[in-house]
């Protein structure tokens, strides 16, 4: 995040930084201070954009999962184990065909193979797994 943006940032929502972000409020800030304690939090957390390339980590695979039955306890049952997984990286549930739609990473194709078979596939709960494997990625953001 370049500085300005973040300077932007901290005065416009009150975000406080620590280390390296040690700015002055302007008058511009000032004017958004009295604003801050009555509107909801926009900005929930930070994070590192690691390269997942730098891990070894080559294969993105979207997998759109059925369950066998439309009830809660194989909902509790999949999420349940979906959040042990350290491949997944998102989890949303879905209308249409499919209950849920998975963000997996892996190392390569054979390990994503290993993964669902031995994983993810073996759950009771699940009646298909549909994968769809990213081929480029391009990062979008949200104008601020």
């Amino acid at each position: 995040m370049s500085r300005l943006l973040t300077l932007i940032l901290a005065c416009r929502f009150g975000v406080k930084f620590s280390g390296e972000f040690n700015y002055t409020l302007s008058s511009c800030c000032l004017f958004f201070i009295p604003q801050r304690s009555t509107r909801p939090s926009i900005i929930t957390g930070y994070h590192a954009a690691i390269n997942p390339k730098a891990l070894k980590l080559n294969v993105l695979v979207y997998a759109f999962v059925r369950l066998n039955q439309n009830s809660a306890s194989a909902a509790r049952q999949f999420e349940q184990h979906v959040e042990k997984l350290t491949h997944v990286l998102e989890c949303s549930v879905i209308s249409g065909s499919y209950d849920y739609l998975l963000k997996i990473i892996a190392h390569d194709l054979e390990s994503y193979e290993q993964f669902v078979k031995h994983q993810l596939g073996n759950l009771s709960c699940i009646a298909n797994i549909e994968s769809t494997v990213v081929f480029i990625k391009r990062q979008l953001r949200w104008p601020v």
